[in-house]
């Protein structure tokens, strides 16, 4: 739903307009620049614009988590208008277009004009063309997308359970996961413990070593990214010791009923998965809207910024996050993390403030703080600034560095609750669909 985009233009006192700043997309780097962008401001400097068509904030390191079934929706998702309060305006509403000349956005509510612009639309699954994939696969960017995701998994073990070809119930209970970055690790470690410590409870006639296996499929020869050796090692033997099956130098080359294609990269060798269940998380790609623009871009599709994360021939616009190609390290980007984009918000922000004000722009410089991953129960890696942590003390470091993040401190009460009684004991299986409403 659009709200009005129409709104009273204001003046300061000596008779200047203030600046509109227009922010497109609320993820980590939309919503933190607007909110970065309130605490600098002075009163009557600039309207605030926050624009998404989801009417949420998405904590999108914990969205597997909810695929998984151990935290609700409500526990990642807050309402942008919540979060923003009266001083930044919100419009719920779709970007039809961008008339860069004339600095308009085109809502489906109406037009809407900038004197600058902040691009975070963020980044969509990227299915490389491969044949049937998009259509017969199971991406996790959305809250939708967890919510099918738990209820079609569920879904096949009730299939299995009244299944008697053994072979027929083995292709129901195959998942096979494409990409093995920190979302995919995460994603199939909890899956695992949701089947060891909810599903088999629920299922006992189903034996999770004969009628069930969980696959990764990835392309490159390691598993996690940014790629650290040594916890790539700790991931592979947790997988090794869950009998998580590990396919590296493999890529997903299509789909077809009732199985996956796969490729042995070094040798060529094709073949195929007897899998009911395909989940991609082997790439993203910037927003579709970002990538129809004629401005710079790198081979992904990405917005090329400069330093002071301005777009590239454009100083009225800037770019962060996921669909911004920002400079780090001589010729290598910035990652698209939400660590990044936190770190970029504070940059962008300081610089329109700068900006408004007739002052000099500020450098981004991006500060690898490190990376966690949980893996199901109460395992984890974690690296931080050099520190290297598995296990459980891995575990607690990454949910430490979850909590940190959760915008909310009600969600962070909850999450830790339900981080608990998940330690405690065995996982609920919900088996009707959830909703966002509390």
């Amino acid at each position: 739903m659009a709200v009005n985009t129409m709104s009273i233009k204001k003046t300061t006192p000596g008779g200047k307009s203030p600046q509109k700043v227009v922010i497109l997309g609320s993820g980590f780097g939309g919503l933190y620049t607007a909110l970065h962008l309130k605490s600098r401001l002075k009163p009557g400097e600039a309207e605030i614009h926050l624009v998404s068509r989801e009417d949420h904030f998405l904590f999108t390191p914990l969205l597997h988590e909810v695929a998984a079934g151990l935290l609700e929706p409500y526990e990642v998702a807050r309402p942008v208008s919540t979060l923003v309060g009266k001083d930044i305006e919100f419009h719920n509403a779709t970007v039809e277009s961008l008339d860069l000349d004339a600095r308009v956005v085109a809502l489906d509510g109406g037009p809407l004009p900038y004197d600058t612009l902040v691009l975070a639309l963020g980044s969509e699954a990227n299915y490389y063309g491969l044949p049937n994939v998009q259509a017969e696969s199971m991406p996790l960017k959305t809250l939708d997308d967890a919510l099918k995701m738990h209820d079609h998994f569920l879904s096949l073990f009730e299939r299995a359970r009244r299944e008697t070809d053994p072979d027929a119930r083995r292709r129901l209970l195959t998942i096979v996961l494409a990409g093995a970055g920190c979302t995919g690790v995460e994603l199939v470690s909890e899956l695992h413990h949701l089947i060891m410590h909810g599903v088999r409870q629920k299922y006992p006639e189903l034996d999770p070593v004969r009628d069930i296996e969980l696959v990764v499929v990835e392309a490159s020869d390691h598993v996690l990214c940014p790629h650290d050796e040594a916890l790539a090692a700790s991931v592979m033997d947790a997988f090794r010791r869950r009998h998580i099956r590990v396919m590296l130098h493999t890529a997903v080359t299509g789909r077809e009923p009732g199985a996956i294609l796969v490729k042995d990269l070094p040798s060529g060798r094709t073949g195929r998965i007897s899998a009911e269940m395909l989940i991609w998380t082997a790439g993203i790609q910037p927003n579709d809207l970002v990538r129809g623009l004629p401005l710079s871009k790198d081979p992904r599709g990405s917005l090329l910024v400069d330093e002071s994360l301005q777009v590239k021939g454009h100083p009225d616009i800037y770019a962060l996050g996921d669909c911004a190609a920002a400079p780090w390290e001589g010729e290598q980007f910035v990652p698209w993390t939400a660590q990044a984009a936190l770190q970029e918000a504070r940059t962008v922000a300081a610089n329109i403030v700068g900006g408004i004000r007739g002052g000099p722009l500020v450098a981004f410089r991006y500060k690898h703080l490190g990376e966690v991953a949980t893996l199901g129960g109460a395992e984890g890696v974690s690296e931080f600034l050099g520190l290297k942590l598995r296990g459980l003390p891995g575990w607690l470091a990454a949910r430490m560095a979850h909590l940190a993040r959760l915008p909310d401190w009600s969600d962070r009460v909850r999450v830790v609750v339900e981080w608990g009684a998940d330690f405690l004991g065995p996982r609920e299986v919900e088996e009707e669909s959830r909703t966002l409403a509390h």
